[in-house]
C-alpha cells in the first residue's frame, strides 16, 4: 500500500514538474514582465517610415494593447496621414491603415525637422525618465512651440502620469508637472 501511494505521489510531482518546464508562467505572469520596449524609438520610426514608403513622423506613443507594449507611429506622406502600429517586442507591423488626408499646404502639415533637433527621441525619453524618477514613456512627440523645437514627453508612473517638455537643442527640462 506505502509503495502505491510513493509511485502516485512520484507520478504526480514528476507531472508538476513538467508541467511546470512546459508553462513556467501564466498568461498574466508572462504578461506583466513585459515592461519595456525591446526596441527603441528611433527603430520604430525606421520601421513606420519603411511600410509607408516615406514621409514625416508626426507622432509616436508607446502603449500597452492586450498585454504588449505597441508603438503607434503616425506618418505623413504626399498628403495622406498613416497610422502604423509596430509591436515593440518583435518589430512585426501589427496593423496598418491610412488616416486620412490633410491639406499639404496649410502651416499644420509641416512638422517640425528631426534634424534640427539635437538630441534624439532616446534622449529626450531618457532625460525625462530621469526627471520623473523612473515609470514608462507612453507619449513623445517633437513639436515647434513659439519658434523653439521642444519634446513633449509624457510619463507615467504607477497611476500617475507627467508631462515633461524638454529642449530639442539643449535637452533643458523647460517644463514637469502632474497631469491632471
Amino acid at each position: 500500500m506505502k509503495k502505491r501511494i510513493t509511485i502516485a505521489i512520484a507520478m504526480v510531482c514528476a507531472l508538476l514538474g513538467f508541467s511546470a518546464t512546459v508553462w513556467p508562467q501564466s498568461p498574466v505572469q508572462a504578461q506583466n514582465t513585459v515592461s519595456a520596449p525591446q526596441i527603441s524609438y528611433e527603430r520604430a520610426m525606421e520601421l513606420a517610415l519603411e511600410r509607408v514608403g516615406g514621409g514625416m513622423i508626426w507622432d509616436i506613443e508607446l502603449e500597452r494593447q492586450r498585454g504588449e507594449l505597441i508603438y503607434e507611429v503616425e506618418v505623413r506622406f504626399n498628403g495622406i496621414e498613416y497610422d502604423v502600429y509596430i509591436n515593440a517586442a518583435t518589430e512585426e507591423i501589427i496593423r496598418f491603415r491610412e488616416d486620412g488626408r490633410y491639406n499639404v499646404n496649410s502651416a499644420s502639415a509641416m512638422p517640425p525637422c528631426l534634424t534640427e533637433a539635437e538630441i534624439t527621441f532616446e534622449r529626450a525619453k531618457a532625460i525625462a525618465l530621469e526627471r520623473a524618477g523612473g515609470g514608462t514613456v507612453t507619449d513623445i512627440e517633437l513639436e515647434r512651440r513659439r519658434g523653439r523645437l521642444v519634446y513633449e514627453v509624457e510619463v507615467k508612473i504607477n497611476r500617475q502620469e507627467y508631462d515633461v517638455r524638454i529642449d530639442a537643442a539643449t535637452g533643458e527640462i523647460l517644463r514637469f508637472r502632474l497631469d491632471d
